[in-house]
């Protein structure tokens, strides 16, 4: 381990969560880090307390693969994508299912909830991007830009985009406020990436990393719209990424299975860290500053976490 991880993070801890008789697919943490969801290959979701590692609930969500999870801004509400082309999605108070969402014609790969709990948008590989309303849980937009899959969908911290990726090598930024009736005109392209696009996250002050098939990430000043930087961990496929709290670290897991942690400002590598799992999918901040990773080991989960000195 680098000095400066041990003095930033101190000691590293594993915690493993057992309970899969399937692959392991995917993986979200709620917004307060206190649960952990898995899906998994049965078409079934699993919600885990962090702490005793015990598993609360099982949901029997879909009839095939589940491919995304994601929780809402204040953890109000859970969605699931899956293989079969459904979106679900539930209250967290009990994990009772709301509603079976119908809106795509091939895999759902991705979900996004809007900071306002309000939207939830879906990434599907029938090259759509699906606007729901999450009151009236009713279907408001249809976005048909990009050339090929949707790959990656992400609302800003600020609520005024909404960020997609695409397997036709673009990230795309959709003003929100016009999500309804948007024009050609209105959306901005990036097209930095040589291959597809498997990553996209927002900072806390006004940034954006996207992270590709190429292996490079690429960081976004959105109110500007305009690059930034690039970085090459040349480790191949970008898994992972994640902006510190206060945004001066981004985190990137890759396809050698390293956790690599970067000064934004200086573009310098600060450390990295070997995961145990076979593929990191998933890092995230706790709110007191911990990093904790996430990929699938067999049929459980790993999770490997960095606590703060804070």
């Amino acid at each position: 381990m680098w000095p400066i991880i041990e003095e930033k993070f101190g000691k590293i801890e594993e915690l493993r969560l057992w309970g899969h008789k399937h692959e392991v697919t995917c993986v979200a943490f709620s917004a307060d880090c206190k649960f952990l969801v898995t899906g998994c290959g049965d078409g079934r979701v699993r919600v885990f307390d962090i702490d005793s590692a015990k598993l609360l609930y099982y949901l029997r969500s879909h009839t095939s693969f589940v491919s995304c999870l994601a929780f809402s801004a204040y953890d109000k509400f859970l969605a699931s994508g899956g293989f079969d082309t459904y979106v679900q999605i539930y209250e967290t108070k009990e994990y009772s299912n709301l509603k079976q969402l119908r809106g795509h014609r091939r895999y759902v790969v991705d979900l996004s909830f809007s900071i306002d709990e309000a939207l939830l948008c879906s990434a599907g590989w029938d090259s759509k991007i699906v606007i729901w309303n999450t009151k009236t849980l009713r279907k408001i937009s249809v976005l048909n830009f990009h050339d090929n899959a949707v790959s990656k969908c992400a609302f800003s911290p600020s609520g005024v985009y909404l960020a997609s990726g695409s397997w036709d090598k673009s990230v795309r930024l959709w003003p929100v406020k016009k999500l309804q009736r948007i024009a050609l005109e209105d959306v901005t392209v990036f097209r930095h990436h040589t291959s597809r696009i498997s990553c996209i996250v927002f900072s806390n002050a006004g940034m954006m990393a996207t992270g590709g098939w190429d292996g490079k990430v690429f960081t976004y000043h959105v109110k500007k719209l305009r690059l930034l930087n690039c970085l090459d961990p040349q480790a191949g496929w970008i898994r992972a990424l994640a902006f510190s709290n206060d945004s001066l670290e981004l985190v990137t897991a890759t396809d050698d299975k390293k956790i690599r942690i970067w000064d934004v400002v200086t573009q310098e590598l600060e450390g990295e860290l070997h995961a145990a799992a076979e593929v990191v999918t998933t890092c995230k901040f706790f709110p007191r500053g911990e990093l904790i990773a996430a990929g699938a080991v067999d049929m459980h989960y790993a999770l490997k976490s960095l606590p703060s000195n804070n």
